[in-house]
């Protein structure tokens, strides 16, 4: 699901002080912090990028790209108008319960991927311990997921899962995709926060927006989608498996000042996208890497 930040109030000076550097810097640094584990996790595969099955069920001509990111936002655009629906119909713990299932469901396989690749270095039977590591991971999301009091544990899983996303999307999805994604994200975002599904769900009436994690942060009073999170370390990432370190890195300083630039629309708007003006800008400065 691609989210967005939000304040929790429409009070000025509340959004002006979660709006204080300290909280921009704190949220800067997280989106940091899963860039850099994101590049750690997918380090391993860079020799053998290029060997690795790609996500391309339109392939990578013509408008398979195109056709490739439509059909990856058709699938979160309804998981969000099912979880309207859910909490439009006051069946909020319907709605944990299956995302808890699902994502956990979902996590094991990512989990499992990159575990066993990690740790094949230590281990000659890698396989067994990867699984281990997925099930105690599925275990933790799905206890967040219908225990959202646990607030450190889920800030904890939602941070773990961008990380192993991130590294997923990153791996497993080639170029032009992994260009097109990004955009196509970014722009779906824009619609999705000020017209679409999501700022229905975000604003209905009567529903805590704590009964979404661990899909989404809560970072100094601010909201931010996981999908956000996972976008930032994806893309730096990308540049790394295709061009190099120092591609990675200028992308995702661009990433990380463009998440601040979005932070400070939140002054103006009481809801903005997250994806836009990083993803945007990122994308855009990778390609023109790549092609020029």
């Amino acid at each position: 699901m691609s989210s967005n930040p939000t304040a929790d109030s429409q009070s000025a000076d509340d959004i002006e002080r979660k709006l204080s550097l300290t909280n921009i810097m704190l949220i800067v640094g997280t989106a940091f912090l899963v860039q850099i584990s994101t590049l750690v996790l997918a380090s391993p595969f860079v020799p053998v990028y290029t060997t690795l099955p790609a996500y391309e069920p339109a392939g990578q001509s013509g408008a398979g790209p195109i056709l490739n990111s439509l059909l990856l936002i058709g699938m979160a655009a309804l998981a969000t108008v099912v979880m309207l629906v859910f909490v439009k119909l006051r069946r909020e713990s319907l709605l944990k319960a299956m995302l808890a299932i699902f994502i956990s469901i979902g996590s094991i396989s990512i989990t499992y991927t990159v575990g066993a690749v990690w740790l094949s270095y230590l281990l000659d039977d890698p396989y067994t311990p990867a699984l281990g590591l997925g099930l105690i991971f599925a275990a933790s999301i799905f206890l967040v997921t219908l225990r959202p009091k646990f607030k450190r544990l889920s800030l904890i899983v939602s941070l773990l899962m961008a990380v192993l996303f991130a590294t997923s999307f990153a791996i497993f999805m080639k170029p032009p995709t992994s260009l097109v994604l990004p955009i196509a994200f970014a722009i779906y975002d824009i619609y999705a926060v000020f017209a679409g599904p999501l700022k229905a769900l975000l604003t209905q009436k009567g529903s805590s927006i704590e009964n979404f994690a661990p899909l989404l942060l809560n970072l100094g009073g601010i909201h931010i989608g996981l999908g956000d999170f996972i976008f930032y370390g994806m893309l730096p990432t990308t540049g790394l498996l295709l061009v190099g370190l120092t591609a990675s890195v200028m992308v995702s300083l661009i990433i990380l000042g463009g998440l601040a630039v979005t932070l400070l629309m939140l002054r103006h708007f009481r809801m903005f996208p997250g994806l836009p003006i990083p993803l945007i800008l990122g994308t855009v400065a990778l390609a023109a890497v790549l092609y020029l």
